[in-house]
Parts: C-alpha cells; structure tokens; sequence
C-alpha cells in the first residue's frame, strides 16, 4: 500500500491494518480429520474437494497415505539428484534419499495446505527453483537470494535435537538414556505502541524515528545470526570441532525462538537458567538499548512430551509473560504427563544490569535474586525451600490469618527472608516494586513483580477483597518460585 502525499507513515500504517482486518479468510470444511497440527483446515493431497462424500473415510486415508508416501520419496529423490557434487556411494544414496524425504514428510502428520507449502518451502530444489523464476520476472534483483533459507532450516541440521541419545548396537531403545532440553520463545513489547507514538511528532521526525528503530531491530537480528555461537551457553569440543549449547533462529522484526541442548549430551537446567538470567542486558539490549522490552515464554521440558507439544507450551508461556506484565520472563517446567509448573519473574530480579538502570533503587550484595539462595546450613540445597513451601501449602498456612480471615503475606516474606536474605525480603515486601509504571507516553519505564496493578483480576468482588487477591497473588508468586526453582538449579551436567 502506498500513501498519499502528506500522509504520515502512521496513517498508512492504520489504513494497512485496516485492509488487513476486512480479509475474507476462507476455511475449506472437509469430513474427514483435519490437520494434526493446525485441527482447522483439510488434509493436503491432490483430491481435495473432489466429491467429498463419494468414499469412506478408510478409503480416503489410503489415498492421503500413499500421496505422502510418493511425496516424501520424490523429495528425498530430488535433494540427492540436486547434490550430486557430494561424495556418496551408489549403495548410499538410496539410503540417504530415504533419510532426507522422511526428515521433510511424516505420512502420519496429514498436513494441511498452509503447513505443507510451508515445509516444501525450505527443500533444496523447490526453493532454487522459486529463485530463478522470481528473478526471471524480476521480482528479486540479482544481489537478493532467497535460497539461504533452505540452508537455515536444512531439516538435517535438525537431527541433533533428537531427544534421545544415540543407540548403540547393543542397546535395546527402550534401555536409551532420554534428555531434557529447554526452549524459550519471544519478542519485543508494544513496538506498535512505540510505532503509533510517534504519529504525534512531526512528518520528518517520526519518519527519521521509524527508520531508526527498524534499523536497529534488523541490526539486531543480523548480529544474532552472525554471532549465534557466542551468544549461546558454553558449548563443548568434539573432534576438535566447537559445539554450541544450543541454537537460535531469528524470525525477523523482533521475534525469536532459540533451543537450549547439546547433540547426545544432557546440559544442566541451571546452566540454561543462568544464560536466561542475563538474556536482556547479554543477549537483547548488548550495547544498544533498545526502546522497546522482550518478553520471553522459556519451557525446560521432559524428552518424551511431542515437539509440537513443546512448541505450543513455548507459546503459552510467552503469552503468560506478556499477560503477567511484560519485560519478563516466564519459566515454565513440563513432565511427559503434559502437567506443568510456572513462574514469572521480571529481568531486574535476575539481571544485576537491569537493577543498575531501574528507577526504583535498592541495595543488594551484588547477588540476583536466585544466586543469593541459601539453606540454613548455607548451602545451596534447594529441596529444603520446596518442602518447606509444600508443607506450608498443605496446611494451608499462606492463605488465611484464622483471628482476622483475611489472607496475608508474612509466612511467604518469612521464608524470603530466610532462604534469600533480607534485602530480597524488603524488595518483595515493598508495594512500590509490585507494579509496572509507565511514561507519558504509555511505554513501560519499570516492570513490576505483580504487573499491571489495574488488572480486572484485582478489583474488588463479593467473594475476595482486592487486598486479599493482591496477597494471595504475593504468596502464589512465592510458592511458584519454590517449586519451579527445584527444577531450575539443577546443576547436573550428564557428559
């Protein structure tokens, strides 16, 4: 869309959303299973909508079956004819044309249009041929190439995230020792608020602002591509070959996913935790603040829970961040039974450079929140915090003082205090740390423990008073803290 003389990038930026919004989505209604993995469209294969009612369901799966069988045959057909310039012996290649086209196509997954585009996108062949022909017509120059993008998501590079540790001959699959991994997902806060700010400032100056800020989002993600290794926890070396602690793949604007593991090897959930401790100053500000805060959804995830399953957990905890009040993080623990715990904790808790630049000061040892932990034998033996809390819950001793049935905060400060120190007492104690505060112009200048203190969630009702939900939210916070804690400082390391 292009505007018209005078109009402001704001303006046009809202006729966009607005032609956005009046798109005629169709859905295409189909009488067998949809897709496993969106669960709206149809099953992606030739016959789609042809006499939708002329078959059963069995014979229909037959067809679907033997269509993905041949697809995932010709793709893995075609990558080996593509790649003739690698040395593999003739009695290889069928095997690796095998390997290749079931790494793109599980027949089960019955992929609906959208997903399946999106996964032929990334093979070799297709996406070379979609180059030139966009060149031909001149829709890309010559200088842009596209095909990097079946590079980045070669579905081979993928294999070492196989939870599972590789088989040795004489090991029974279910005798395989299995890995957890963590996984986290995000992306910046209001940058559309930002974006829509600046329609108050004059042409010039909010079209100067809007370059600068894409600009450095795309400089952003350039550097995190470029220095992915550096970023990522401490890796190892394999036949004089580095090892990153995991990977990080840039989805552009400023949106990201990253997987924290290493190939065949258990990395430590507290190694992961403390990388994510200091993912806002180390990893997203660097040394260039950024106008906008990330929020991050990260899942430390048993090895027997569906990827999908990981990728949606991820999501969610992402959304629990933003909905928790943004500039945070959300840890969230998920068990092969699918349950799950999670806390939410702002970066200034965890990131000692984010206390530096916060308006709200306080005097700390030098330590986060999480390193200044200690048992009463000074040690740092977790499960004694987690049992207390577990008794303390089972006997109901958070919620409510029996002279006054009101529910209070003391057992929760008391145990802060005890297990975390005084200074981190007083910081939770003191309401001016509870919530977030934000400029003239709507942006957040300081993320609070509890969020947004306006939250419909806090007013007043006849069953519980608003002092009481702020408490009960007080002591929940605590109690997550304890249990999701457990998890996250496990320091073992398995080699």
């Amino acid at each position: 869309m292009q505007g018209k003389p005078g109009e402001s990038i704001t303006q046009v930026r809202q006729q966009i959303n607005q032609v956005k919004c009046k798109r005629n989505w169709t859905g295409i209604n189909w009488h067998g299973e949809s897709s496993t993995l969106s669960g709206i469209d149809a099953i992606a294969y030739p016959y789609l909508g042809s006499k939708p009612y002329s078959n059963t369901y069995q014979q229909e799966k037959d067809v679907i079956d033997d269509f993905y069988q041949r697809l995932r045959n010709k793709l893995g057909e075609s990558f080996i004819n593509a790649t003739r310039d690698l040395i593999i012996p003739n009695e290889q290649k069928a095997e690796r044309a095998k390997e290749y086209g079931e790494s793109f196509i599980d027949v089960r997954e019955e992929l609906s249009i959208p997903e399946l585009v999106k996964r032929l996108i990334t093979h070799k062949v297709i996406v070379t041929n979609l180059h030139n022909r966009l060149q031909q017509q001149n829709i890309l120059s010559s200088e842009e190439n596209i095909t990097q993008i079946a590079e980045n998501l070669n579905p081979e590079s993928f294999k070492d995230l196989n939870r599972r540790k590789k088989k040795k001959k004489s090991e029974k699959k279910e005798d395989q020792e299995l890995y957890w991994t963590g996984w986290f997902l995000g992306d910046g806060d209001n940058a559309g608020k930002y974006l829509q700010s600046l329609g108050d400032l004059e042409l010039k100056i909010e079209e100067q602002k809007s370059n600068e800020f894409s600009l450095q989002m795309r400089e952003w993600g350039k550097q995190l591509k470029e220095n992915e290794n550096s970023y990522l926890p401490e890796g190892y070396y394999l036949k004089n070959k580095y090892i990153a602690g995991g990977r990080i793949i840039y989805a552009g604007g400023d949106d990201f996913l990253g997987i924290l593991y290493y190939p065949n090897r258990q990395i430590s959930a507290n190694r992961c935790f403390k990388w994510l401790s200091n993912f806002k100053s180390q990893i997203w500000t660097q040394n260039d603040p950024k106008i906008i805060t990330p929020s991050v959804g990260y899942v430390w995830v048993a090895p027997r829970v569906p990827q999908r399953d990981v990728l949606q957990h991820c999501r969610e905890a992402e959304k629990s961040a933003k909905q928790g009040g943004r500039d945070r993080i959300a840890f969230r623990i998920v068990f092969n039974s699918g349950n799950y715990l999670e806390w939410i904790c702002p970066w200034w808790l965890l990131d000692l450079k984010e206390q530096e630049k916060m308006p709200l000061k306080f005097v700390n040892n030098g330590k986060n929140l999480i390193e200044n932990y200690q048992d009463r034998k000074q040690q740092k033996n977790w499960v004694h915090f987690y049992q207390d809390v577990a008794t303390l819950q089972a006997r109901h001793g958070f919620y409510v003082n029996p002279k006054t049935e009101t529910i209070e905060i003391n057992i929760a400060l008391g145990l802060i205090e005890i297990y975390f120190g005084s200074e981190y007492k007083d910081i939770i104690a003191d309401s001016s740390f509870w919530w977030n505060q934000t400029n003239q112009d709507g942006l957040q200048i300081f993320s609070g423990i509890l969020g947004n203190g306006d939250l419909k969630k806090y007013q007043k009702n006849d069953q519980e008073t608003k002092e009481s939900k702020i408490s009960n939210a007080v002591n929940q916070w605590v109690i997550n803290l304890a249990k999701v804690g457990f998890y996250l400082t496990d320091e073992t390391d398995k080699f």
